[in-house]
């Protein structure tokens, strides 16, 4: 009798339980990376905003207002809150093409100013909860969207810690 060549039932689901195995370690690798890109984007985009609110500052002696929603206002003459995504500009000067956005829809981006408008603190969500940028408490007091925020710059004269007044 002639012994039949191939593969044991065994040895087929063996060798689907390894690929199972390296597809939902590779896919979960990929999604820390796509994580940690969509936070390296927030992080720029609020070094951008930081520059244009200097640039602001530089012109009008004053940072512009923050609204009770964490919008800026500064847009058109300066009275009006722009829309995250909406260009920030005042009576023809564009201080940011295009404020940021953030890539996620279940979060935004908070900024605020204290009453005197001389200091500000702009927030955003990083969703790679092992980022060294997020503080050892975990979160600040502001709201991103779905949950709160838990990364932040502020103007050279305050923390991002800092209860602004």
């Amino acid at each position: 009798m002639e012994k039949m060549k191939g593969f044991t039932l065994f040895e087929i689901l063996l060798a689907m339980a390894i690929l199972g195995i390296i597809s939902v370690s590779g896919f979960s690798a990929y999604t820390v990376s796509l994580q940690k890109a969509r936070d390296s984007g927030r992080k720029k985009a609020l070094q951008s905003m930081q520059q244009a609110l200097e640039s602001y500052q530089n012109d009008y002696g004053v940072y512009p207002a923050g609204d009770e929603e964490g919008k800026v206002v500064a847009c058109y003459t300066g009275n009006r809150s722009c829309e995250w995504g909406e260009e920030m500009a005042v009576n023809g000067r564009v201080y940011m093409q295009k404020l940021p956005i953030d890539p996620s829809v279940a979060y935004s981006m908070f900024y605020r100013t204290d009453t005197s408008r001389s200091k500000y603190q702009i927030y955003a969500r990083l969703e790679n909860a092992n980022d060294p940028a997020i503080p050892d408490a975990g979160s600040y007091d502001v709201v991103c969207g779905r949950a709160n925020c838990n990364y932040g710059i502020s103007s050279a004269n305050a923390g991002v810690e800092d209860v602004l007044q």
